[in-house]
């Protein structure tokens, strides 16, 4: 999830930083210009629980750690910003289905219909450890959520960001969506959902939006 926050020796500026639960990447990824993390909104890292990052403090550490150096590029460009409110309604309406897509080892995306719910200005999907957007999300955080207006197809939000990923053991998030679109919990509406596998909470915080609205 991107995050800002000041740090030492770097007067002006503000780190933004993305953690990776599942696997404990916790990367201080740029420095950003205050005025800038201002105008785009970024939220403070003391939104964010720092316990989940496995010993990386990004108030003090720079280095990236072992087994980033092969994420993406572009990881290392995103800056969160808010959802508009527009976009905020289409998401909250149970009517609602989103497309994510996520990508493959060989480059090529992966499309999904998905249930979503907001947390703030992040979209919160849920997922397993063996489904193919879960491992495709688990190695490449980049990802993109589609969203039609429900009243209107016509009317879109494409939204860019990075995922992160953590374990959701008590299987909340798909009860939590499952009464949004169904009324009913999880297992009473999917009563197979009982082999999954270990499920995860999939936080997209959303990088650039575009769209026809």
């Amino acid at each position: 999830m991107a995050t800002s926050t000041s740090t030492p020796g770097a007067a002006g500026d503000a780190v933004v930083g993305c953690h990776n639960t599942v696997h404990g990447l916790c990367t201080p990824l740029r420095q950003v210009p205050l005025d800038i993390v201002a105008a785009r909104g970024l939220r403070p890292v003391q939104e964010w629980s720092l316990q989940t990052c496995r010993g990386f403090n990004p108030l003090t550490d720079v280095a990236m750690p072992s087994g980033n150096a092969s994420r993406p590029t572009s990881v290392l460009l995103g800056v969160a910003v808010p959802l508009p409110d527009d976009v905020k309604q289409y998401v909250d309406d149970a009517r609602v289905f989103a497309t994510l897509a996520t990508i493959l080892p060989d480059g090529r995306p992966h499309l999904t219909v998905v249930w979503i719910k907001r947390d703030g200005d992040d979209l919160l999907v849920s997922t397993t450890v063996d489904r193919q957007q879960g491992k495709n999300m688990a190695r490449d955080p980049r990802v993109t959520l589609v969203i039609a207006a429900p009243a209107n197809p016509y009317l879109y939000a494409e939204i860019r960001g990075n995922v992160s990923l953590t374990p959701d053991p008590g299987r909340e998030l798909p009860d939590e969506l499952s009464r949004k679109y169904t009324g009913q919990d999880y297992l009473t509406f999917w009563p197979a959902s009982v082999n999954d596998a270990a499920r995860l909470v999939a936080r997209i915080t959303p990088e650039k939006i575009t769209g026809q609205r």
